[in-house]
């Protein structure tokens, strides 16, 4: 069972891109063609964009702010650290500075838009539906978040300029570091001269790499205890949709 029944990539076209009011501010960063600085998610975010996009999906979850802070904001501010300005494709859709962050919120806007018109209620025991409307749109939050998310690991590569010497970087095994650290990237997509050296559907299956990386403690216990009071399938059917 697929968590999000609505989810089609296509249709996150609904939300519309804007581009030009994204890279604006951030773009000015960037030293020399290709070479960029890390940011601090909080640089990230501060972009006109992507405060609205962060809003729009704050206003469809309909919860209070302190609760937006501590389950929602980890997901969106981790991604932002890891993605620093990594595009969504090549030469596809959001194949821009930023484009896989703006292109992850947006997807989110309408999958937790399109969310509030299902019930999540895998028994058909209809009385549980109020215990897991919340928790279930969490869960197609981070679904949506996810599901291009390790593009940033599996499409792409970047190198780090620190000792004097470019060097190779990974959130895998490696903490992002601080903005006040002056640190420069290059983003390189991972191919040569016989094409990609990734397949298709690469990003989906390391997706869950990230599941614990980005989503707080309190959110993956939040959706294990509610999956197992009210709904046995439901982490199972998040695993499944990232």
């Amino acid at each position: 069972m697929n968590i999000f029944p609505f989810f089609a990539k296509n249709k996150s076209k609904e939300v519309k891109s804007e581009k030009a009011s994204n890279v604006s501010m951030i773009s000015s960063y960037s030293k020399d063609k290709g070479e960029k600085k890390f940011l601090d998610a909080k640089t990230i975010l501060n972009s006109e964009i992507f405060r609205h996009r962060i809003s729009q999906i704050k206003e469809n979850v309909g919860v209070n702010d302190d609760f937006f802070d501590q389950f929602f904001m980890p997901v969106i501010s981790g991604l932002a650290s890891r993605f620093q300005s990594c595009p969504a494709s090549k030469a596809h859709h959001h194949s821009f500075d930023y484009g896989l962050l703006e292109h992850s919120l947006e997807v989110a806007v309408f999958a937790v838009r399109q969310s509030n018109a299902y019930n999540y209620f895998p028994d058909q025991d209809e009385e549980k539906i109020q215990h897991l409307i919340y928790v279930y749109q969490y869960c197609v939050f981070i679904g949506a978040m996810l599901h291009d998310a390790a593009k940033v690991m599996t499409d792409c590569y970047f190198k780090i300029y620190i000792n004097n010497e470019w060097v190779h970087w990974s959130p895998l095994y490696a903490s992002v570091p601080d903005e006040s650290d002056n640190v420069p990237f290059r983003i390189f997509r991972r191919e040569n001269a016989t094409g990609l050296l990734y397949k298709k559907n690469t990003h989906e299956l390391a997706a869950s790499m990230l599941l614990t990386e980005v989503v707080p403690s309190e959110g993956i216990k939040w959706i294990l205890d509610f999956t197992l009071k009210y709904a046995p399938p439901m982490f199972t059917d998040l695993v499944h949709t990232v």
